[in-house]
């Protein structure tokens, strides 16, 4: 490399002395046929002077040979020379001057392939924004590096905290010695679309003599008020069938076509086709509202819930899993490439986009979709997961669908109110912190705030922030501060009212106000895949996340003549323990109706039942729940205000009196430490991969206690709910669920039907448990308003 960049082009060469320290090399012989290029080095890099010297190389090296990748052969450097002082980033200037060291050792190299590990790597290998979405793709570097070959991965340092994705890891490591063998192949679609009536009607006559076939849908705008672009199809890997509902020079356009959309209505309905998506709920939305259907028709699988279902850990794009997978190139980067060039980098609707673009990515959409699905039947069938899968998974998924069309009914009015009301709030509080301060500044500024508590109130600070450059002001530094002067409690409620204004109130883009449709409802997106131990997630709004107090979720109220009935399990995650490990203690105070807390603040405290009170109650409540999520002595500690030695004794005391449920507990680590895995009892499989660092380590003890006892819960609830659709559809009763949060299920009930309602929940909700043979009890409440006085 030439000697006028050699470290004397930017700061970042600088040390704490400020003097200039050594670059941190390359290894490797120049003859390499692959270079591997890391982010940034580590601390002991800089001090070896060498890439991957510590941890990350040990993980590189152990996932280069479980995937067959001859790490030994190849050139591996850094996309940054130096390790950056403190917690700082570089900036712009100092990734150009290494992108230009870079250039120089890739030129010399000239490898036939280079592999990016991490997000630093990639945007200065190639033009694509998102190592994220390449991920295991191979794509084209910048004309600078030669315009060569990159395939986008991790980086090594993302296993120091968790190993969830190292199957993927392996996998993209793996792809990468294909490539390089000659044995990596490719298969691209073969592409039929409808230029005429006569050959939409030709496409939908051979789809309906098939099995199974998989679908997609482009549209515009939401599912109440948008259009549908283009129907696309495949029956077979390698195939796309794509369908325009406009364009195409036709008059009239197909979507105004009566008998295309006749044809394609008797397609999903009544040709008996059984049919695949990629999380198609969007999809299906838009055809119940089209053909006034009660629901999905055939749904046979979604290719995002068999990855779940196989292994949760990974990401679900369809893109990243359909080339981890399977043979097919990268449609999906190169039309955001391609997408990105035709609009300069800004947002636009599909139906802005031109048919030659749109109309192929959307064929092999659906060609992608079903060579991930040929797939995951058999990986599901290996795992033993199939009929999990179809009976359980599936149903769920058809019921979530039909909560999202419903939605959740809502006075405008009423959330317009709060959110004024929020606003007035938070500019009195603004006034009374400046009071407090004896000064005027932005209190969003975590820096001015910063420099008031620290530097002017001569508060002692907690700790410094991320980048090192500051003192933190973050929540638990004001929680830390609390009591030292009147702006920190007034900050907290500050922040507190900014957070439900921002995520709740306000008319921002996830936020309940933007996200009313034209219907007048809330039809928030739910996702079976939002966490990994089955429980759901809601976004656009986030519905599941608003807090009980505070009195958002009163604006969700039902018309006249209707209410919503709620059903919530009692005490379930700690019922479900308790029979799981046989903790015969636990199980007497069930059945003799004690409350499990105030037994184990009986136990905690060494005192009678009857002398419990309510604060050793709430104290017993924070064990009974935080066991299973591995909270330590210091997070113990905190949550229920009291010094470490004391809360070292009370959860000894704790272990002592449920021995058998932390011998349960202890099993479900040793399992997932020999197997990877630990399942709960409806055959939910919750995969862990070998942790490589004491951090990791620790993570899959925490996950290895929690996913049986959470995902157990959700999956009683997933359950409970598939019964309760079916009866209440079979019934032909107007009641219809609308929304699950973690353990409750709510209810949009007519006044006439409350009462057969109300049974059939309860009835159904209180099944015994497979295998525990337990039941959870199951409270049910009837309001005017989501979370609203009796």
């Amino acid at each position: 490399m030439s000697d006028d960049l050699f470290c004397s082009a930017c700061s970042l060469c600088l040390g704490d002395d400020g003097e200039i320290r050594p670059l941190v090399c390359g290894v490797g012989g120049i003859d390499a046929r692959v270079v591997v290029v890391g982010d940034k080095p580590d601390d002991r890099d800089q001090v070896n002077l060498t890439c991957f010297s510590g941890t990350t190389g040990r993980l590189l090296g152990v996932a280069s040979d479980q995937a067959g990748f001859d790490i030994e052969s190849a050139y591996v450097t850094l996309a940054i020379k130096h390790k950056p002082l403190g917690k700082k980033k570089p900036v712009k200037k100092h990734k150009d001057v290494c992108q230009k060291l870079l250039e120089e050792e890739i030129e010399l190299v000239d490898p036939e392939l280079i592999v990016a590990l991490g997000a630093t790597a990639w945007k200065m290998l190639t033009t694509h924004p998102s190592s994220d979405k390449a991920r295991g793709c191979i794509m084209e570097s910048r004309p600078e590096f030669g315009s060569r070959p990159v395939l986008a991965t991790l980086s090594p340092g993302t296993f120091f905290h968790s190993a969830g994705e190292w199957p993927a890891f392996v996998a993209d490591l793996a792809k990468a010695q294909s490539f390089l063998d000659g044995t990596l192949t490719e298969k691209d679609t073969e592409l039929i679309i409808a230029q005429s009536e006569h050959e939409a009607l030709e496409i939908i006559n051979h789809l309906s003599q098939q099995d199974v076939v998989a679908y997609d849908l482009e549209t515009t705008g939401d599912f109440v008020d948008g259009k549908i672009i283009c129907f696309s199809f495949s029956d077979a890997p390698g195939w796309g069938y794509v369908i325009p509902m406009h364009g195409c020079g036709m008059v009239p356009v197909l979507e105004e076509n009566r008998r295309v959309d006749d044809a394609l209505r008797k397609l999903f309905l009544e040709s008996g086709v059984r049919w695949v998506d990629h999380f198609g709920a969007y999809d299906w939305k838009y055809l119940m509202r089209r053909w006034d259907i009660a629901g999905p028709v055939n749904r046979l699988a979604c290719t995002g819930l068999m990855q779940h279902t196989v292994d949760e850990n990974l990401r679900f794009g369809l893109g990243y899993l359909a080339s981890l997978r399977t043979t097919m190139p990268p449609w999906k980067t190169e039309f955001e490439a391609a997408k990105r060039k035709l609009t300069g980098g800004k947002d636009c609707s599909f139906g802005d986009l031109p048919d030659a673009l749109l109309r192929p990515y959307a064929g092999k959409d659906a060609d992608g979709t079903l060579r991930l699905y040929l797939y995951y039947v058999s990986e599901l069938k290996r795992q033993g997961l199939w009929d999990f899968f179809t009976d359980h998974v599936m149903p769920t998924a058809d019921v979530f669908v039909r909560m999202e069309n419903a939605g959740m009914p809502i006075l405008r009015e009423a959330i317009q109110r709060q959110d004024v009301e929020m606003n007035l709030h938070l500019q009195k509080l603004n006034t009374q912190i400046q009071a407090a301060a004896g000064q005027e500044f932005n209190p969003r500024s975590p820096q001015q705030l910063s420099r008031v508590l620290f530097k002017d109130l001569g508060l002692k600070p907690l700790k410094k922030t991320d980048s090192g450059d500051a003192w933190s002001t973050d929540d638990e530094t004001l929680t830390y501060l609390a009591g030292q002067h009147p702006v920190v409690e007034l900050m907290q409620d500050y922040r507190t009212g900014e957070t439900l204004r921002k995520m709740y109130l306000g008319d921002g883009p996830k936020g309940i106000q933007r996200n009313i449709a034209s219907d007048g409802k809330v039809h928030s997106s739910l996702y079976l895949t939002g966490t990994r131990t089955g429980r759901a997630a809601s976004a656009r709004p986030n519905l599941m996340n608003i807090p009980k107090k505070g009195g958002i979720r009163e604006v969700f109220e039902a018309p006249e003549g209707w209410k919503i009935m709620t059903a919530d399990f009692s005490q379930a995650e700690v019922r479900y323990a308790a029979y799981a490990s046989g903790e015969q203690v636990m199980i007497d105070a069930f059945e003799s109706g004690i409350d499990i807390h105030i037994k184990t603040g009986a136990q905690m405290y060494r005192i009678p039942v009857e002398d419990v009170t309510d604060e050793q109650r709430d104290a017993a409540k924070v064990f009974n729940f935080g066991i299973f999520y591995g909270m330590g002595v210091g997070t113990l500690a905190k949550n229920i205000g009291c010094e470490e030695h004391i809360a070292e004794g009370l959860l000894r005391d704790y272990c002592n009196g449920y021995p058998d449920l932390m011998e349960w507990l202890q099993l479900q680590v040793d399992t997932a430490l020999e197997t990877g895995q630990v399942k709960n009892v409806f055959g939910r499989i919750r995969h862990l991969p070998p942790a490589f660092t004491n951090p990791a380590r620790s993570l899959l003890e925490r996950e290895a206690k929690n996913s049986p006892v959470q995902g157990g819960v959700a999956d009683a609830l997933w359950d409970a709910i598939v019964r309760i659709d079916r009866r209440l559809r079979a019934g032909n009763y107007r009641a219809h669920m609308v929304l699950t949060v973690h353990d409750e299920v709510l209810i949009l009930c007519p006044d006439q039907e409350i009462e057969e309602v109300s049974k059939i929940v309860k009835e159904e909700m209180e099944q015994p448990l497979p295998v525990l043979n337990c039941v959870l009890p199951t409270d049910i409440e009837v309001h005017q308003a989501w979370q609203s006085k009796k």
